[in-house]
C-alpha cells in the first residue's frame, strides 16, 4: 500500500513504465478479522504527509464510492444468475477491495520492444472497474 515509484513493479523484465498509489479498506488495529486473518491483509494505508485533502478525497469520496458501486454490481451479477441479491452478503462484510491509482508514461514512437507501461498479466479480483478505456493496451506495433 502507498506510493509505488516508476519501474518498481516488474511485470515486464525492464520494469513497468508506471507509477501508482495503492490503497485498500482501512481497519483499526484491534479489528477481530485483522487479528484473525493477519495484519498483512488488513494493514493500514500509507498516506503522504501533509496531504489531508488528497487522503480525504481519494479514500472518503472516491474509494468508498467505488466500493459501494462494486457491491451493487455484485448484487446485479448475483440476480442475473437467478440467486437472491444478498447471496454473498455474509462473505462480503469486510471486503478486501484494493484500488490502484496508476499513471502511465506516454510511450514514444521508438521504445524497446520489451518495455511496457505494464507487462502482460491477469487480475485476481472478482471483477475490476476501470475509469478509462484503453486497458486492452497494445504497443505502437499493435501487438
Amino acid at each position: 500500500r502507498g506510493y509505488t515509484p516508476m519501474f518498481e513493479e516488474r511485470l515486464s523484465p525492464k520494469g513497468d513504465l508506471k507509477e501508482g498509489f495503492d490503497l485498500a479498506m482501512e481497519s483499526p488495529a484491534d479489528d477481530k478479522d485483522r487479528i484473525k486473518r493477519g495484519a498483512s491483509l488488513y494493514r493500514p494505508n500509507f498516506w503522504p504527509d501533509n496531504l489531508e485533502e488528497f487522503c480525504e478525497c481519494i479514500y472518503d469520496q472516491y474509494y468508498l464510492t467505488m466500493v459501494s458501486l462494486s457491491q451493487r454490481l455484485l448484487e446485479a451479477f448475483i440476480l442475473a444468475l437467478g440467486l437472491p441479491y444478498d447471496y454473498f452478503k455474509s462473505m462480503c462484510q469486510k471486503p478486501m477491495v484494493s484500488m490502484h491509482l496508476l499513471y502511465y508514461l506516454p510511450q514514444p514512437i521508438f521504445i524497446d520492444e520489451d518495455q511496457f507501461g505494464c507487462g502482460a498479466h491477469t487480475g485476481y479480483e472478482c471483477f475490476a472497474l476501470l475509469s478509462q478505456s484503453g486497458f486492452q493496451v497494445l504497443n505502437n506495433k499493435a501487438e
